[in-house]
């Protein structure tokens, strides 16, 4: 698999004239896909409208549609379609289109573009994908060409695969965090379990080597980033420094423990209080960084984690 990164800074023409040599990767039996969007204006959709799209999107779809089936090198000039501000806001959902369309220029053959779907639907999700997709390509009575079914199956032999690779690895780091004391010390804590324990352990080491909980939360990135002029500090948002694995799993799960206080709902809560003064992104990340400091303080200095303590 090849991935190809577009020059957004580039004229129309330019895509175009690119996607045309793409073709002989096509006739050579390479599978080109070119993912992105005819329309695409999320600012401006109506989620409550479920009979169907605005006319705008309607007209430059239509526009797309008949220019992809009869002249596809002209593919450009949907630049200077009446509703082109409407439906391509920004260029790099709709760039990829160009490339097919440079693609089908170059072919000797007429196009046969498919720009309304097939009325398949599957919800979000990656475990709706092995209920729901599977019966999809089955079905003869849809819509769906062979070349696209076999595609969809490939996707999913692939998928299934790699699935496969995911649980067995998640064996081997469970069996690690069940023969490592402090990695066990860990998960003990509200918001880590055996995944972020066991790689807190394997990347922290020595957890001395950090002179504080505060040094500690600074070097995964979940502290604050500051400025100060005039003496005066003005604190910003955090300065995602260090180990992004590390500090999205501490994120992740300050925000199941946000979830589970604000179900609870006691008013005395840190938790509870922080939320209703700022947003939960915010409250996420000041309770990853007091996580930090706790595993900080578990791993220095050998403690148990135990619920409410106290420094005295």
């Amino acid at each position: 698999m090849v991935q190809l990164s577009l020059n957004s800074l580039k004229p129309m023409s330019y895509h175009v004239e690119l996607g045309a040599k793409l073709d002989a990767l096509r006739r050579r039996g390479v599978l080109v896909v070119s993912s992105g969007n005819v329309v695409h204006n999320l600012r401006v959709i109506d989620w409550h409208n479920r009979e169907g799209g605005e006319d705008w999107a309607h007209r430059f779809d239509d526009a797309a549609a008949d220019l992809m089936s009869n002249r596809p090198e002209d593919i450009a000039s949907l630049t200077e379609h009446p509703d082109v501000s409407m439906a391509v806001p920004t260029p790099d959902h709709f760039l990829p289109l160009l490339y097919t369309a440079g693609i089908a220029a170059a072919s000797p053959g007429k196009a046969k573009p498919i720009l309304r779907g097939y009325g398949l639907v599957v919800p979000q999700g990656i475990a709706y994908i092995a209920q729901r997709v599977p019966p999809l390509i089955e079905d003869a009575e849809n819509e769906l060409p062979g070349n696209f079914r076999l595609l969809i199956q490939r996707l999913l032999d692939h998928l299934k695969a790699l699935q496969e690779q995911v649980d067995e690895i998640e064996v081997q780091i469970k069996a690690w965090h069940r023969a490592s004391e402090a990695s066990q010390r860990l998960e003990k804590v509200p918001g880590i379990g055996p995944l972020t324990a066991s790689a807190l352990v394997a990347s922290i080491g020595d957890a001395k080597n950090f002179d504080s909980g505060r040094q500690f939360a600074a070097w995964l990135g979940v502290v604050p980033r500051q400025h100060s002029s005039g003496g005066k500090p003005t604190l910003l948002g955090m300065s995602k420094r260090g180990d992004a694995y590390l500090r999205t799993m501490l994120i992740h799960g300050a925000r199941s423990v946000i979830y589970r206080a604000t179900q609870k709902a006691d008013p005395d809560s840190w938790l509870v209080k922080i939320t209703t003064r700022r947003n939960k992104n915010v409250a996420a990340v000041a309770m990853a960084n007091k996580t930090a400091r706790t595993v900080w303080a578990l791993l220095a200095h050998g403690r148990e984690f135990k619920a409410g303590y106290a420094a005295a």
